[in-house]
């Protein structure tokens, strides 16, 4: 998964990552939940600090 991060009032600094995602899933009747998730970071680009206002 590759996301951008942009201020929304200052488009001159980004952060761009790319993580891959491994996911459990159960069942649960007619609905998928998720059981666990692991987020690995491959890399990141840019300020980190953009991410502070999330």
């Amino acid at each position: 998964m590759a996301c951008q991060h942009l201020p929304r009032d200052d488009h001159s600094r980004h952060v761009l990552m790319t993580n891959r995602y491994d996911v459990d899933l159960v069942r649960q009747g007619e609905v998928w939940l998720i059981q666990r998730v692991t987020v690995d970071n491959a890399w990141t680009e840019g300020d980190p600090t953009v991410l502070s206002g999330i």
